[in-house]
């Protein structure tokens, strides 16, 4: 006769537990990831067009502020959608 035993139930109850706040915790690292290499790739684009010129005309302090702004505004909107996907509202805890 083959029955499940409770303590096999318990014991997968708790593992079901462990894996699904292992899967949210890949799934928002996943997240974060994507989000790195898109705000390197969008910051390196924007900076290798215009660096070039701002460096010949501009003083370094400034175009190093620049560089700051554009990664500061870039990585803000990047974010932002990051953070409604990864936390949307509504959802029940």
């Amino acid at each position: 006769m083959n029955t499940i035993s409770p303590w096999w139930i318990i014991k997968w109850k708790k593992f079901e537990e462990k894996h699904e706040k292992l899967s949210k915790w890949v799934y928002q690292a996943l997240w974060y990831f994507i989000a790195w290499v898109a705000i390197s790739l969008i910051c390196n684009g924007f900076n290798n067009l215009w660096m070039p010129i701002a460096s010949a005309y501009v003083a370094p302090a400034v175009y190093n502020l620049l560089v700051t702004f554009i990664t500061g505004g870039v990585s803000m909107v990047i974010f932002f959608f990051e953070f409604k996907i990864i936390f949307p509202e509504g959802e029940k805890k």
